[in-house]
């Protein structure tokens, strides 16, 4: 996370408590959550990840040590993905070192940036790219092309920073996994098959924004921050990065859309007007 994307969350009032798709400040305001961790709250939040990782820190297995739960974080992925027998899942203690070590064995810089299909600058040719669900053609099936590796953003909470990388073994290399610790491999797994029981996401377009499926990439502002702030005034927090993009909350009340709908416009014409830079 940048210095940039961490100074606009700071702007957040303090949170008490988060559910589905909303945040509760300590002095009692109600956010609605479009950023959503990423994606990685795309479920809402509280849901049975939650539950999970209770049960399995009950058990006092913290440390990085092997565990059953990567063969059941492959079986969830598999039946996500499509269970092929040429899928073979790896996973990382980040999403750094997940695309260094990937990078590595194919051959890519190992400051590349994967491809995200929800972004509208997305050429589709990057031979690592994010798997989202709820886009028009997910969940993917195998094969793909033998090239491609996939970084699926799971709905784990962001508590970890685990990171599940999934390819084909066509790709002819074996990518090895790290240690994990069993809490975030737990969450992992149930945050694949939360989405093998999810088939629907809400589409919302907003003005200045690029819609694919339910993902709002902004266009091109001369003031994020602007767009930022006015969102948040409107009690609407929006991804806080400009390369990530925000996400149609899984329920809302007609209230809440039509105020997405009116801080939009607004948003949108306050920063054209000002002028600046503020996209970092």
């Amino acid at each position: 996370m940048t210095g940039s994307v961490q100074a606009r969350l700071r702007r957040l009032p303090r949170i008490r408590r988060a559910r589905g798709y909303r945040l509760y400040t300590v002095d009692g305001r109600r956010i609605l959550d479009l950023w959503q961790a990423g994606g990685r709250a795309i479920l809402g939040h509280r849901g049975e990840v939650v539950s999970v990782v209770k049960r399995v820190l009950d058990r006092g297995v913290l440390a990085a040590m092997p565990a059953v739960q990567e063969r059941r974080l492959e079986q969830a992925l598999r039946r996500l993905l499509g269970d092929d027998a040429s899928l073979r899942v790896a996973v990382y203690a980040s999403r750094r070192r997940a695309i260094e070590a990937v990078a590595s064995s194919i051959g890519l810089p190992a400051s590349c940036t994967p491809a995200d299909p929800a972004r509208p600058t997305n050429d589709g040719a990057c031979r690592l790219e994010y798997w989202r669900p709820f886009l028009p053609d997910a969940p993917r099936t195998l094969p793909w092309p033998p090239p491609t590796v996939l970084l699926p953003i799971l709905p784990d909470g962001g508590l970890f920073e685990a990171q599940t990388v999934v390819y084909s073994s066509d790709l002819g290399v074996t990518l090895l996994s790290d240690l994990v610790p069993e809490p975030a491999l737990a969450a992992l797994t149930a945050a694949a098959w939360g989405l093998v029981s999810s088939s629907h996401r809400p589409v919302l377009r907003l003005p200045g924004f690029e819609c694919a499926g339910p993902y709002l990439a902004l266009e091109a502002v001369e003031d994020y921050d602007s767009v930022f702030d006015c969102f948040l005034r409107s009690g609407v927090l929006i991804s806080p990065d400009p390369e990530v993009p925000s996400i149609v909350p899984g329920e809302m009340s007609d209230g809440e859309r039509a105020c997405l709908e009116t801080t939009a416009r607004a948003a949108v014409g306050q920063s054209a007007g000002r002028g600046g830079t503020g996209g970092n």
